[in-house]
């Protein structure tokens, strides 16, 4: 008989489905008998916690008959239990992620698998379970090939864990979690996948984040961390398709969450670009110009209040831009980059109402310094072109801009 099935024998009473102890009811002397039954300093029943976890682990025996409601409830009731330190621990204390390793491999059963790589994520929130994870090579094998499931739910739970695993790797560029990521030989492809053929918002928004984090990650010149686990091509194009699925056309403003979409769309596109200065050849490019013009543009509608996000994906948008415009390759149509100057001329309207706003003045700063270099770069056709473009009261302000801040001849553009 195990350790766990001795002590279930030894505390079998009529009470044993408890999981909290309610004191509102009770003697004191009976609240200090079942306080050894807690866990740590919780009002959780170790007893309730072991006799779940033993119906889990039998659950190979009767596959079919051993899933019930029942079972179903308590596991969802232990999912949340496990924001708490002491229930992490004591799972760990008796085996839960062994269970989780060998009730992951059984077949079909999406609700069942969604709940269990739910209760891990939850638990890799404290550090010391994390690294206890990390350490567990043939768990996260089992949770890694969820990357290839169909079933939503159970990827965005998978998702919740890779992102805590990025969380360790940027906290500590020598996490095991590393290897592990870069070992994984079809991470980047499932990543992509769901990109391109997911209609889940939740689910895209957990791949954007996670892709977002990989990005960032840069232990050293020779290791870029998105380079190694995705192909830059297919990526490019993937992200295309999840703006589409994330972004309605016909929304004229972002809410707070799909403005943190987007600004995670950015970082990604933004970082490809950089790290392949000279060597990335994009064929889709316009679907790409596309989608920062159509940023660009539900930023302007809702400009203000300049919120920092916002602020940085306006900066993201200009800065790829212009990574376009300084290849031959490419061509970028100067209708479609007028939509920066309008945004310019609001926010130097804005900024002489409340010249203390420094999120409006780094802002402007910034796209100023765009424009100065591109009448550096265009001839007088072009510039004039580019005006053509612009409302009256953009064209003007461009033209003093100009006048008071460059050596260009305002008079052959008026």
């Amino acid at each position: 008989m195990s350790k766990m099935e001795k002590e279930l024998c030894e505390n079998n009473d009529e009470n044993a489905e408890v999981a909290i102890m309610d004191a509102r009811d009770i003697t004191d002397h009976e609240q200090r008998v079942m306080k050894g039954d807690l866990i740590g300093n919780t009002a959780y029943s170790a007893k309730w916690i072991l006799k779940t976890l033993l119906t889990l682990s039998k659950i190979d025996e009767d596959p079919e008959n051993g899933w019930s409601e029942d079972l179903e409830t308590d596991l969802c009731f232990l999912w949340d239990m496990t924001t708490e330190n002491d229930i992490v621990e004591y799972l760990i204390e008796n085996n839960f992620l062994l269970i989780a390793e060998y009730i992951l491999k059984i077949p079909e059963n999406y609700r069942m698998k969604e709940i269990i790589v739910g209760i891990i994520g939850n638990m890799c929130s404290q550090p010391k379970a994390l690294l206890h994870i990390a350490n567990m090579d043939d768990l996260i094998e089992t949770i890694l090939i969820l990357l290839t499931s169909s079933d939503t739910e159970t990827l965005i739970q998978v998702l919740r864990i890779l992102q805590a695993a990025m969380w360790d790797i940027q906290r500590n560029n020598s996490s095991k979690w590393m290897d592990t990521l870069v070992q994984c030989k079809f991470l980047g492809q499932s990543l992509t996948f769901i990109l391109e053929s997911s209609t889940n918002e939740i689910l895209l928004s957990a791949v954007l984040t996670l892709l977002q984090s990989i990005a960032l990650v840069e232990p050293n010149d020779d290791l870029w961390l998105l380079h190694e686990i995705v192909q830059t091509e297919p990526l490019i194009s993937a992200l295309k398709s999840s703006f589409n699925e994330l972004i309605s056309i016909n929304d004229e403003i972002y809410t707070e969450t799909k403005q943190e979409n987007v600004k995670n769309w950015l970082d990604i596109v933004s970082n490809l670009l950089e790290k392949h200065q000279s060597t990335l050849l994009i064929t889709n490019y316009s679907d790409i110009i596309n989608v920062l013009v159509t940023i660009l543009n539900r930023e302007k509608i809702d400009l203000f209040p300049l919120e920092e996000t916002k602020a940085m994906c306006i900066y993201k948008c200009i800065e790829c831009i212009y990574w376009f415009q300084q290849k031959e390759n490419y061509k970028i149509y100067l209708k479609d980059i007028c939509i920066i100057f309008i945004i310019m001329e609001k926010l130097n309207s804005a900024l002489m109402a409340n010249s203390a706003d420094e999120t409006i003045k780094e802002l402007l700063r910034y796209i100023e310094r765009y424009w100065l270099k591109l009448i550096e770069k265009y001839n007088t056709i072009d510039i004039i072109e580019l005006l053509k473009y612009c409302p009256s009261e953009t064209k003007d302000y461009l033209i003093n801009f100009t006048r008071d801040n460059s050596s260009v001849d305002c008079n052959i553009i008026l």
